[in-house]
């Protein structure tokens, strides 16, 4: 019998459309565990999720056989109309179209999982557009400065 073995950790982010300031933080904790819920049925795990007004921080364990963009597909989708739903008044609620997917090492996870813990701290000093740019420089990933917001 064949065995396949992983301990694949990725980090997700991802902003509301526009970057609009939506996630007010009376609602984030209750979409957080909607989100876990939307996962866990998609056979991931998520190790640590936050964020603030315009966009969450997400620190997954995946299968080998997940894909990472159908995942954040259906969390989108899942989630929005949830919030749709929730929240009345919320009813133009969209996210960005993309989002950003990074590898982590096990030996990096306690950092990643603290990092996205202190997202409201970390964001007094840097904005989501600078802490998004700097991921992608850090991580080698090209893109165009004119763009990579959209």
């Amino acid at each position: 019998m064949g065995h396949t073995f992983s301990n694949l950790l990725i980090h997700v982010i991802f902003s509301t459309k526009g970057r609009t300031n939506l996630l007010y933080s009376d609602m984030r904790e209750e979409l957080y565990k909607y989100i876990c819920g939307i996962a866990k049925n998609e056979k991931v795990q998520v190790l640590q999720i936050n964020g603030i007004e315009d966009h969450i921080h997400m620190l997954l364990t995946i299968k080998p056989s997940v894909s990472i963009s159908q995942l954040v597909k259906s969390i989108k989708v899942g989630s929005t109309n949830w919030i749709h739903k929730r929240f009345q008044n919320l009813t133009d609620f969209a996210w960005q179209p993309g989002f950003s997917a990074f590898s982590v090492s096990e030996s990096a996870k306690e950092a990643v999982v603290e990092y996205i813990k202190t997202q409201k701290e970390h964001h007094h000093r840097l904005s989501y557009e600078n802490e998004l740019r700097l991921f992608l420089e850090k991580n080698g990933v090209p893109f165009n400065a004119e763009y990579y917001l959209d």
